[in-house]
């Protein structure tokens, strides 16, 4: 199992060790900040139109600190907004992850004059975000409501799993966590260790913090939040080991995490409502000797397909399951009425058909639920299963970008198309990717060199065919003098308009296509050479060829490449 090392605080590193768990990577937790609250810091609230905050331990020391939660509430993202909403705030706004997003969400959505912002912050705090609101008119005032204190040493055991490799991945959040792992690992001496690391960095700015340290790898999230740090922990994971097929009748462990951290989704709900089918089938069993007279909806038909038709996403195919579990709802909202009736009420008579009837009716919607619980399952591994078919479409695209950066700059590609290999998403990649093998090892002339070379290139061939011509119909001794005086004094004409099939027009024609950069061009023209002419060429022509192979396998693949960006996930 791969290994994550978590250097956030205690109270954030915990539900994140759950989440790794549920993807399937063992947590290691290091809290490198100490946070400590400061409840009585907090000053009066009159006046105060809203609170900024700009962690999760901001809201936590507020909670601490007072009850109130009717004030609105600007989150600088969305893992610091879900801390506030279940706390109990009803009003919270959520920016895109750094204090500039913040400054400007509050800009949007409130006016100076609607009052006082309170900034809920620790002791030390990242960018200028009242600075930035002040300038705008706005009133903010600071509360420091808490106490980071950083570690003072790393612990031995994570300084040894470092050393023999058993941490794959360092999970950084912040500049002040990034800067002070970096301060540790050096005062310890054991920087060398993360040469088989990865360092997971929240955004570019923790990555900064950490990048003089010689990583396996520095890898950022797409987004500031740990939803995206998760997402790009599992495509890691995924790249390093893939998964084994899973069975479409159930949601797999990462569909039912990645569901938690983005906030819902339909599968709590789903499960919501067998618990309280089950809920009501035990109540059921208890109070079968009662009566009442029921009148019990009937059960809605169920879909008759739950993945997507023509035409139809796996949005809104969730949208059509939300719907159709809000009607199951409804249903069993309506059989726990009639239960409550039933349990307040005992006459002497029994109309067991009623019972009956309310049994079965329970059991047609516990059914519809469980098949409901199914079609969930199989949207979501269709989901996955495009996720992962996009993240590889991506990763070969850019594999094939890198390459033929490097071949056409005239560079050894042989490690690139190696990786390339590994990426290609289909035994077809992998074919477009044989006609380049000859050439990986020492990469192939480019465009430029040919064309420097050319001029040589020409009066050789020129005079080759000169000595060859003069030579037959002199004499050989006629013909070697020719051809050491044409080395060294060749006239030739030059321009794509030198007509004729003779040698010299060909090179003529040749030379003004390669300066066109039009290399196809020039070896179509240079096709019909005599041999004397394409023996003294041959060196350069075998080039010119190599290269040519080189530019049109580099073609067909990012054409390849640009189409499975474009049909991924179907």
């Amino acid at each position: 199992m791969t290994r994550a090392l978590i250097t956030r605080p205690l109270e954030d590193a915990t539900p994140l060790a759950e989440a790794l768990r549920a993807l399937g990577i063992e947590p290691v937790i290091e809290p490198l900040l100490t946070i400590t609250l400061r409840p009585e810091a907090l000053p009066p609230l009159d006046g105060v139109h809203a609170l900024l905050v700009t962690s999760a331990n901001g809201v936590r020391a507020f909670v601490a600190a007072s009850g109130r939660r009717d004030l609105p509430v600007f989150a600088v993202g969305p893992s610091t907004a879900a801390v506030a909403r279940n706390a109990g705030f009803a009003t919270v706004e959520t920016a895109d992850g750094n204090v500039t997003a913040l400054a400007a969400l509050v800009a949007a959505r409130a006016q100076p004059a609607d009052g006082t912002l309170l900034h809920v912050a620790g002791s030390e705090v990242a960018g200028d975000l009242a600075g930035d609101l002040t300038a705008r008119g706005y009133t903010v005032a600071r509360a420091v409501l808490y106490d980071a204190a950083p570690a003072d040493t790393l612990t031995a055991d994570v300084l040894a799993d470092l050393g023999a490799g058993r941490i794959d991945w360092v999970l950084l959040f912040s500049p002040r966590t990034a800067t002070t792992f970096a301060r540790l690992i050096d005062a310890a001496g054991r920087v060398e260790a993360l040469t088989r690391a990865t360092a997971i960095c929240l955004s570019a700015a923790v990555a900064d913090a950490v990048a003089g340290l010689p990583w396996q790898r520095v890898r950022v999230a797409t987004q500031p939040d740990q939803a995206s740090l998760l997402d790009l922990l599992e495509s890691l994971k995924a790249e390093a080991a893939p998964a084994p097929a899973r069975q479409p009748t159930r949601p797999t462990a990462t569909a039912a995490a990645r569901a938690a951290r983005r906030g819902g989704g339909i599968l709590p709900a789903v499960a919501a409502a067998v618990t309280t089918v089950v809920v009501l089938i035990a109540a059921l069993a208890v109070s079968a000797p009662l009566w009442i007279d029921l009148v019990l909806p009937a059960p809605t038909p169920a879909p008759a397909s739950s993945l997507p038709g023509p035409g139809q996403s796996i949005a809104q195919v969730e949208d059509q399951m939300n719907q159709r579990i809000a009607t199951l709802s409804d249903q069993l909202e309506a059989l726990r009425s009639r239960l409550t009736t039933l349990a307040g009420t005992a006459p002497a008579t029994t109309n067991q058909s009623g019972v009956n009837e309310l049994g079965q009716r329970t059991g047609e919607l516990a059914d519809q639920i469980k098949a409901l619980q199914e079609r969930v399952g199989a949207a979501e591994q269709t989901r996955e299963h495009e996720a992962t078919t996009r993240a590889r479409a991506a990763a070969f695209a850019v594999g094939v970008a890198e390459l033929d950066s490097m071949a056409r700059a005239g560079r050894p590609f042989a490690a690139s198309l190696k990786a390339l290999r590994a990426l290609a998403p289909e035994s077809a990649d992998t074919e477009l990717l044989q006609p380049l093998e000859p050439y990986a090892a020492k990469g192939v002339a480019t465009l430029e060199q040919l064309r420097r070379d050319w001029p040589a290139v020409a009066r050789a061939a020129q005079a080759a065919q000169v000595a060859a011509d003069y030579g037959e119909a002199y004499g050989g001794w006629v013909g070697r003098i020719m051809k050491v005086l044409s080395g060294a004094f060749t006239i030739r004409r030059v321009g794509g308009d030198v007509p004729g099939g003779d040698t010299e027009a060909l090179l003529a024609r040749a030379g003004a296509r390669l300066d066109a950069d039009d290399l196809a061009g020039a070896l179509s023209t240079l096709a019909t050479l005599s041999e004397p002419a394409a023996d003294a060429a041959k060196p350069w022509l075998e080039r010119a060829r190599a290269r040519r192979a080189v530019e049109t396998a580099l073609t067909q693949l990012t054409e390849r490449a640009l189409h499975t960006i474009v049909h991924a996930g179907g």
